[in-house]
C-alpha cells in the first residue's frame, strides 16, 4: 500500500511519486513490472531496460473521468485572465485520473508563458468546483515536435510535467 503526500495534504495519486516508488521497489525486488496499491486503486508500472540500465518507466493510470465544463467568465475572473486568453475551440473541463484537474486551454504559447495567477483566488474557485488544481495547456509549444505546452501552478510551486493530469 502506497500513500502520497504533499506538504499540505494526502493525494489519491501523483505521477512522480508513483514512478519513483515503483523504481525503488523494482531495484529491491527485480523484474520489469511493479503494481502499486494507491488510494486511487491499483496502478501497474512497466520498466524497459536498455544495455542493462532502466531507461523508461511507464504507468497505466486509471481511465480518465471527464467532469463538468466550466464557465469561461467565471474562470477568467478567478484567474485574473481575459476571455481572449482562452482557446475558444476547446472547453475548460474537469478531468481526473485520480486527482481532478480543471484543464484550461489557453490560446497561445505567449499567454501560457506570461501566466501569473493569484493562487488563493484559484484555490477558492477549485474548492467550489470539482477540480483540485488548474492545469493550463496550449497547442503551441516551444519544441516543434511537441503537441502541447503545459503548466500547473499550485500552492507548492510549479509542476509542468505533472504525472497526474
Amino acid at each position: 500500500r502506497v500513500r502520497i503526500f504533499t506538504v499540505q495534504e494526502e493525494l489519491p495519486f501523483a505521477g512522480h511519486p508513483t514512478l519513483g516508488t515503483a523504481f525503488a521497489l523494482r531495484a529491491r525486488n527485480g523484474g520489469n513490472d511493479v503494481s502499486l496499491d494507491l488510494n486511487v486503486g491499483r496502478v501497474p508500472v512497466h520498466f524497459e531496460e536498455r544495455s542493462g540500465q532502466p531507461a523508461f518507466g511507464e504507468m497505466t493510470q486509471v481511465d480518465p473521468v471527464f467532469g463538468d465544463e466550466h464557465n469561461r467568465e467565471a474562470v477568467a475572473q478567478a484567474l485574473g485572465l481575459k476571455l481572449e486568453d482562452f482557446d475558444p475551440s476547446l472547453p475548460i473541463q474537469t478531468v481526473s485520473t485520480g486527482v481532478a484537474f480543471v484543464v484550461t486551454p489557453l490560446r497561445s504559447l505567449s499567454v501560457i508563458q506570461k501566466l501569473r495567477i493569484d493562487l488563493n483566488r484559484a484555490a477558492e474557485y477549485t474548492a467550489k468546483a470539482e477540480g483540485k488544481f488548474f492545469y493550463f495547456v496550449t497547442r503551441e509549444a516551444v519544441d516543434r515536435d511537441a503537441r502541447l505546452h503545459a503548466r500547473m501552478l499550485f500552492y507548492n510551486g510549479e509542476d509542468p510535467a505533472t504525472g497526474s493530469a
